[in-house]
């Protein structure tokens, strides 16, 4: 499914929803969950004795479901705190170009954060393969059957399991507050919605999941089905979401974004009228017309007296105190004063 994902945003990366979602960052969320997911294979070994592959193996699970659970929530916060800055710039008035690596601060800490403790749980306290006899034996003692899972030797796993959690849950929790910041933004560049989905996805799978996961440790074919089952779900949760979306609001966004590319022309095409050097703002009312205001505090004075001495047909205006004029632009009658 992810490489299917990554498939169509490459095929559509030029179209607006595409782009408008800023797709390397969907890549990224793409490939988070192919790294979340090859923990299956390793998690499916079994073996009538341990050995070093199957204890390379136990290990290997915690790396693929933290760094692959990193770079998917990562992706989410860093493209939502790239809106962020430009609809904050963008209300300054000022002009700023934020480039994808100025946002991956969050991924860098999370990465080298979960990198570190990882680093520790495998040199520490790593996981090893241990078979377990069961009640089940023979008249001399001897167990007749047997279950393999990967154990620690001792409690340091879950100190080094409990920082990396906590730090990912304040990953999460960020990326929905930056997501809050930007609730306002058009459903085309806003992740808003489907990062709560994605949340509420996450939270329940894991909240039914882990009891099951409780209760059938013993058993390894149960333990496989269910936590393979938790991984499948959990890559689920994040890509039918924000893939999903785009594919039904597709048409009706492009739509939208054609009005929104037509009105910034009309805008440039009044600047260019009215000189480079003047001063506006405009309100949009959501009827099609866009009124702009302008302030002659930069046009040259020979212009302001002139107009301002004709103002409403009296001649007592003088340049200092040149009322600001009003015009409105609408996209099939032109210019009107």
């Amino acid at each position: 499914m992810s490489l299917g994902c990554i498939l169509w945003t490459y095929l559509n990366q030029k179209k607006f929803v595409v782009s408008a979602a800023q797709p390397i960052f969907l890549y990224q969320l793409c490939m988070g969950c192919i790294v979340m997911a090859t923990a299956i294979f390793p998690l499916s070994m079994q073996g009538k004795e341990s050995t070093p592959q199957l204890d390379k193996a136990c290990m290997s699970i915690p790396w693929l479901l933290f760094l692959g659970f990193v770079i998917s929530v990562s992706a989410i916060l860093a493209k939502t705190w790239r809106l962020e800055k430009l609809v904050g710039s963008a209300h300054g008035m000022r002009r700023v170009k934020v480039k994808a690596r100025d946002v991956m601060k969050p991924f860098i800490a999370l990465m080298v954060w979960n990198v570190a403790m990882l680093i520790g749980w495998t040199i520490v306290s790593p996981l090893k393969y241990v078979r377990t006899p069961t009640n089940n034996f023979d008249i001399f003692g001897r167990s007749l059957e047997s279950y393999g899972r990967c154990e620690s030797s001792d409690s340091w796993v879950y100190l080094f399991a409990g920082l990396a959690c906590a730090a990912n849950t304040c990953g999460v929790l960020f990326a929905a507050y930056k997501c809050y910041e930007v609730r306002n933004v058009t459903v085309y560049f806003s992740e808003t919605t489907y990062l709560t989905w994605s949340m509420a996805s996450l939270t329940e799978t894991l909240l039914l999941g882990a009891p099951i996961l409780v209760v059938v440790k013993d058993d390894p074919s149960a333990f496989f089905l269910v936590a393979a089952s938790l991984i499948c779900v959990c890559c689920w949760a994040f890509l039918l979401p924000m893939f999903v979306s785009k594919l039904f609001h597709k048409n009706s966004n492009y739509k939208d974004a054609k009005i929104d590319g037509q009105r910034r022309q009309e805008e440039r095409l009044y600047s260019v009228a009215v000189g480079a050097d003047s001063q506006f703002e405009d309100e949009y009312d959501g009827s099609g017309r866009i009124n702009i205001r302008r302030f002659d505090s930069t046009v040259s004075s020979q212009y302001k007296s002139s107009n301002c001495n004709n103002w409403g047909g009296s001649s007592h205006h003088s340049a200092r105190n040149c009322p600001r004029t009003e015009m409105s632009l609408t996209s099939h009658e032109g210019f009107q004063r």
